[in-house]
């Protein structure tokens, strides 16, 4: 049997992508100097409509949001896998830069 996937697991899947991105973990956040709500560029967040889930990010000013993966609002369990294969995209980069720079950096063997 599958596991069931929650609006819990949805925003527990996109805190581990914003912290992933070093992005802003929220999308809004009470300023210290006004005590107002402001926006938190480039947070990704979880917008929910018409039965659905889509994986929104704030734009850089705060001023509105895009969504990355074009999908409109879909079953909780396909934005999990999508998140998820997101993030194991960005994962492999991460490593794959990670060994071009360890490599670059090793002395010239000639």
């Amino acid at each position: 049997m599958r596991e069931r996937i929650t609006v819990k697991k949805l925003e527990s899947k996109i805190r581990f992508l914003n912290e992933l991105t070093g992005n802003p973990v929220t999308p809004w956040a009470v300023s210290k100097e006004t005590g107002e709500w402001e926006p938190q560029a480039h947070a990704f967040m979880l917008s929910r409509a018409y039965g659905g889930f889509s994986l929104e990010q704030m734009c850089a000013t705060g001023s509105g949001c895009s969504e990355p993966l074009n999908t409109g609002h879909i079953p909780a369990r396909e934005l999990y896998g999508m998140i998820s294969a997101m993030i194991a995209g960005i994962r492999m980069m991460q490593t794959r830069h990670h060994s071009v720079r360890n490599w670059m950096a090793l002395p010239n063997s000639e």
